[in-house]
């Protein structure tokens, strides 16, 4: 069998983890365990905007933070050169997405943010990303 891409998580497999999930949880009155998006999308829409924008400005300040995995450059130019199309499959937001590729000067097919319709561990985005290759 031929590779004929990779997708790719962004927080803790592009970029060294430093999100802490539990403190955000705690901020947002999520217990441990449950989703964080999918929770949040389920509160009526005054809580869950703000939710969302705590989400965001935290997002906004790990942003400023990251700092990506050793040899994840590399790797993305050896994938190229041997014809391999790269994606990346994330919860971060697309403007999250976007300043981390312009940070790190790294090009990807495409990515899927948690804007998409559906968020991983669905299998949708990546049934998605598939067909779109």
């Amino acid at each position: 069998m031929r590779f004929r891409g990779i997708i790719f998580d962004m927080d803790g497999t592009l970029t060294v983890p430093i999100s802490d999930f539990n403190r955000l949880r705690q901020e947002l009155g999520i217990p441990a365990g449950q989703d964080i998006v999918r929770t949040v999308n389920l509160w009526p829409e005054a809580q869950r905007l703000h939710a969302w924008n705590v989400i965001e400005s935290y997002e906004d300040s790990m942003a400023e933070l990251n700092r990506i995995q050793p040899g994840v450059k590399e790797a993305f130019e050896l994938f190229r050169r041997h014809g391999l199309k790269l994606a990346i499959l994330t919860r971060n937001s697309s403007r999250n997405v976007e300043k981390f590729l312009n940070a790190f000067k790294l090009k990807v097919d495409l990515y899927l943010s948690r804007e998409y319709e559906y968020v991983k561990p669905s299998p949708e985005p990546v049934q998605h990303i598939l067909l779109r290759w």
